[in-house]
């Protein structure tokens, strides 16, 4: 329902944040000019469409995917935080370990929240998650590897220890995830099938 909590919630984060890109990039308009307006619509358009996509899920869910949107996009792309600090690409791997445990819950949750008759034990549900996310961090570097390949990029620096770093760190943020919704789940924050809609 759109007058919901749950709207409302990400409906205020979304315009918050897009305020901040803009404002961001018309200040930069008008005196260093930095930004790409690549960029800059990048930002914009991947929280938009973030938001008509995902504007009923549970704020949990919603608040990690654009707070990882912000991280890469905004703050990586649009003010080169990746030329900037040199570890913030493993950062945002670290990052990505974590969202990935929630999105593996929300997946599990579509995926199954039909299957009233059966209950699923909580450990099972924080594994599978966990296991996700690890094998997300192990996709992902499999794609950089191939677009690295067959378009002579360099997003993996030709290294293999960039790539075992990107996947240690996307591993061990997918253990911590995986703690963080064990108590989420415990405590009753969010539920082990989310309707994903109020």
């Amino acid at each position: 329902m759109i007058g919901s909590k749950t709207y409302k919630i990400n409906f205020i984060v979304t315009i918050a944040l897009l305020l901040l890109y803009i404002v961001t990039f018309i200040v930069d308009w008008f005196t260093l000019k930095n930004i790409a307006i690549f960029s800059a619509v990048m930002c914009t358009l991947t929280l938009s469409v973030l938001f008509i996509i995902f504007r009923k899920i549970n704020p949990v869910y919603y608040l990690s995917a654009a707070a990882f949107a912000f991280f890469a996009l905004f703050l990586g792309m649009m003010l080169n935080f990746y030329i900037v600090i040199p570890i913030f690409d493993l950062m945002l791997h670290a990052a990505s370990g974590l969202l990935a445990v929630f999105a593996g819950h929300f997946l599990m949750g579509l995926v199954l929240k039909r299957e009233k008759s059966f209950e699923f034990p909580l450990k099972f549900v924080v594994a599978f998650c966990i296991f996700f996310s690890i094998s997300i961090a192990g996709l992902w570097e499999i794609w950089e590897f191939s677009t690295d390949y067959i378009l002579k990029r360099f997003s993996q620096l030709g290294s293999l220890t960039d790539t075992m770093t990107d996947m240690i760190a996307g591993s061990i943020s997918a253990l911590i995830g995986g703690f963080i919704l064990y108590i989420l789940l415990k405590k009753n924050i969010i539920s082990e099938f989310e309707s994903n809609e109020e």
